[in-house]
């Protein structure tokens, strides 16, 4: 594309992307910073260069930045369930349970068949002691994926938590038949 088009940014900026993935997968992400804040000038409107950036943010311990990207991603695609997720994640690692739960609901709005969001909509329920919303939340996971294993370990944690210890026994087994 390059050769076709050698004065087209968006080919550039689309280049300079999968660089710095690369970079952020091998643990690189200070190296990636620059080149996806370089691809975002040449495409401004391009949320998936957002996402990329908040992610190299997120791994260079700057949750305020990571933020920040994460919101510009989600506002630039606002059916795109990934940087809902990632917001979701930010406020989760910063034990923001409420408000990480309000952005997994968002995702799992977008996207109702992401388990992940789903998962992580029960932790941050539990993580905010609203017991009964996340029991309900990780039923509802496993209606739409039976067999998954991290939801069974989930209401495991949950029924301990709420010292219904015998329903916590019987998930936890069920999440080590099925995730050995």
């Amino acid at each position: 594309l390059m050769r076709l088009r050698p004065d087209h940014k968006i080919v550039e900026a689309k280049q300079l992307f999968c660089a710095a993935r690369m970079l952020i997968d091998e643990g690189k992400s200070k190296a990636a910073i620059p080149m996806l804040q370089r691809a975002i000038t040449f495409d401004p409107k391009a949320a998936y260069l957002h996402n990329a950036l908040a992610v190299a943010y997120r791994q260079e311990n700057d949750p305020a930045k990571a933020l920040e990207s994460f919101t510009r991603a989600a506002t630039l695609a606002p059916y795109w369930s990934l940087p809902r997720f990632q917001i979701g994640m930010s406020y989760f690692l910063q034990n923001q349970y409420d408000k990480a739960a309000d952005e997994f609901t968002r995702a799992v709005a977008l996207d109702p068949s992401d388990g992940i969001s789903r998962l992580m909509l029960a932790r941050s329920r539990r993580g905010a002691q609203n017991y009964a919303q996340a029991e309900k939340d990780a039923q509802e996971l496993l209606s739409v994926k039976a067999n998954y294993a991290p939801a069974h370990q989930e209401l495991g944690l949950i029924y301990e938590a709420t010292k219904q210890f015998g329903k916590a026994a019987d998930e936890l087994e069920t999440y080590v038949r099925l995730a050995p």
